[in-house]
């Protein structure tokens, strides 16, 4: 197959290879009748199964208004009923500027953690899980998923705030104290500055990427996308031909105000 092929058959549910008499032919593709392709593991931060145990923890990017929602209920039950943080320092004016990771237990939203990328560092902040839920330690897999998360788009250096009395809880996970780290005191407690060293994603989407890749929704790198289902249909009319007729539709829309003007 070609490479245009290759991803047609991946939607299609193919799996690169084909075993027949004990030899294996790596240049064939074939598709298992009954069977789903296997499924790539999911990372950190694509674990939530709608209609789960419920039990079971899972995390996974929101990326719907109501998802959004779910977001601010978690971190208004946190800082603002319990910590009684003001409300414009809880929003803070960031809120549309980055990613949200939303934890779960079961169908329950109960965790978020907030993620804003710039040029060479990506910075984790707010993160909130619902006192009834803490023991269950989601907080700590909500910045480790934040940290894959960052991995996974190429950061090699994570930045972040902790309460002083929490630095030994993120050095356990890897995250150590700033060197020349400046006291931040912000909605009446006060922190430090951490980082986090991390190593890119062996699969980090870059320029080097598929483009189809890039255009997938955002924390689903690795799986294809509807835009990859769309490419499957036919081109409808190509660029080329769009630019020809162009002149003649401005043409057509101008006529209507020249009578009118007349």
């Amino acid at each position: 197959m070609t490479p245009e092929g290759e991803r047609i058959l991946e939607n299609l549910g193919f799996v690169l290879g084909a075993r027949h008499k004990g030899r294996f032919a790596s240049n064939l593709h074939t598709f298992q009748r009954g069977k789903s392709a296997p499924r790539p593991p999911a990372p950190l931060y694509d674990t939530y199964m709608p209609d789960s145990s419920s039990d079971a923890i899972g995390i996974t990017v929101a990326r719907t208004i109501e998802d959004f929602f779910r977001v601010m209920s978690v971190r208004s039950a946190v800082y603002l009923a319990e910590q009684q943080c003001p409300y414009a320092e809880e929003f803070d004016g960031n809120d549309l500027t980055g990613s949200n990771l939303l934890g779960y237990v079961g169908n329950e939203p109960v965790g978020s953690l907030r993620i804003r990328c710039f040029a060479d560092f990506a910075k984790l902040e707010r993160l909130a899980v619902r006192r009834e839920f803490r023991e269950l330690h989601l907080g700590t897999k909500l910045m480790q998923a934040g940290v894959e998360f960052c991995r996974a788009k190429g950061y090699r250096r994570i930045y972040g705030h902790a309460e002083k009395n929490l630095l030994k809880y993120y050095e356990g996970m890897g995250w150590r104290q700033m060197e020349g780290s400046r006291p931040v005191i912000f909605s009446d407690y006060e922190y430090a500055e951490i980082v986090f060293d991390a190593a890119p994603s062996p699969n980090a989407v870059s320029l080097e990427s598929d483009p189809y890749i890039i255009l997938r929704p955002e924390g689903r790198w690795h799986l294809p996308g509807v835009l990859e289902r769309s490419a499957l249909r036919p081109v409808a009319r190509s660029s080329v031909e769009r630019e020809a007729i162009r002149p003649a539709r401005a043409r057509s829309a101008e006529k209507p105000r020249e009578r009118i003007r007349a």
